[in-house]
């Protein structure tokens, strides 16, 4: 009697084990092929539980609209890390409800898989995964927002089970997909999710290819805020010309009377007024940053004809600017990176070369501060 208790004891142990194990993992692997099913229960099963993504940037504006799908009921959402790429809100919306991201619970820019947690009280239809994919030929159904006709449902085969690029291992199909199924599922005939949808070749003719399940295995849990989601991974640049726009003062000819510049992401709109005119402006960049000035001239010629640099207080030159492409115009930029270990205030200084034909007259310009 005592060893049956004894081997009881143990039993349950291990079962409890088992589900805390389970209940702390990013994924449940809840596959169970019972039975095939029919392409309307698959679509079924999917339009509670697929969802559609979209990313927005600081000023609230759509920056990428993909797919996604749900993978716990508590709201684990699994996506491509492309889709939200250098958002700071997403949104979900599921079955007709739209909800708020407020957590990335893990991501991975190289196997391109993201995992968000919504705000949610509700329990939401999970979809069964399965890491297993079925042989070449097999039928396959994608599903997603594709060019943002939500729940588009198509189906295809396999073309081959296995492709590997850059380490990270895709199922090829010709399921239809288009630019919006982005992290999508590709279901198998069971209605488990064998991959997530990705990428086309636009060279060929359906090659469609969806990363393999089984790649979930690879990320690493690193539950974040959304904001910090953002101060990790937004764009170089988190500001945006013309946020903030002050205007030019004068006399600002010397470091003395250089013109402060303390807001990050100011847009200065001035003008230089002569040959014997030099506008300064004065910023305070702290250790480890990196300034980028931004100076866009009236006309392109001034690009090149007023010369833009970076100096300290000993009149030392840090950084010169030099004449770059933005959209249809040129720009005079340049960037410079604090390594000095404490803050550090320099000086932008603009003047005409002194051989520029246009010296004599008048250049309006917009300078852009961005660290």
């Amino acid at each position: 009697m005592g060893k049956y208790w004894k081997y009881t004891i143990i039993c349950a142990f291990l079962t409890l084990l088992l589900m805390i194990t389970s209940s702390c993992s990013l994924y449940n692997n809840n596959s169970s092929q019972s039975s095939k099913k029919t392409s309307e229960g698959i679509y079924s099963l999917g339009e509670k539980s697929v969802a559609e993504i979209i990313a927005y940037n600081r000023s609230g504006e759509e920056i990428s609209l993909g797919s996604g799908f749900v993978i716990d009921r508590k709201g684990k959402i699994l996506t491509n890390f492309h889709v939200i790429d250098d958002a700071k809100s997403i949104s979900v919306k599921i079955n007709k409800e739209t909800y708020k991201v407020s957590n990335i619970l893990a991501y991975d820019k190289d196997i391109d898989l993201a995992i968000l947690q919504i705000e949610t009280n509700k329990s939401i239809p999970a979809l069964k995964l399965n890491k297993t994919v079925p042989k070449g030929g097999a039928t396959v159904y994608a599903l997603g927002s594709s060019e943002g006709y939500t729940l588009s449902f198509s189906s295809g085969t396999i073309a081959s089970p296995s492709r590997v690029f850059d380490h990270v291992k895709y199922i090829q199909h010709n399921a239809a997909i288009s630019s919006g199924n982005s992290g999508g599922p590709l279901f198998n005939e069971y209605g488990e999710v064998i991959g997530v949808n990705t990428s086309t070749d636009p060279e060929g003719q359906n090659l469609n290819f969806a990363i393999a399940i089984s790649e979930l295995d690879n990320l690493i849990e690193e539950s974040i805020t959304i904001d910090e989601f953002y101060d990790k991974e937004g764009p170089y640049f988190e500001t945006e010309i013309y946020d903030y726009l002050i205007y030019e003062k004068e006399n600002n000819n010397t470091f003395i009377s250089a013109q402060n510049i303390f807001v990050n992401g100011t847009t200065v709109s001035g003008s230089i007024k002569n040959q014997y005119d030099i506008d300064y402006y004065r910023i305070t960049i702290q250790p480890g940053e990196i300034l980028s000035v931004i100076m866009i001239p009236e006309y392109v010629l001034d690009a090149k004809g007023i010369l833009c640099g970076l100096f300290d207080i000993e009149e030392n030159i840090l950084a010169a600017g030099s004449v770059a492409p933005l959209g249809n115009t040129q720009t005079n930029a340049l960037t410079y990176e604090n390594k000095t270990g404490i803050a550090l205030t320099v000086y932008y200084g603009m003047f005409f070369d002194s051989s520029y034909e246009y010296k004599t007259l008048s250049a309006s310009y917009d300078i852009y501060f961005c660290k």
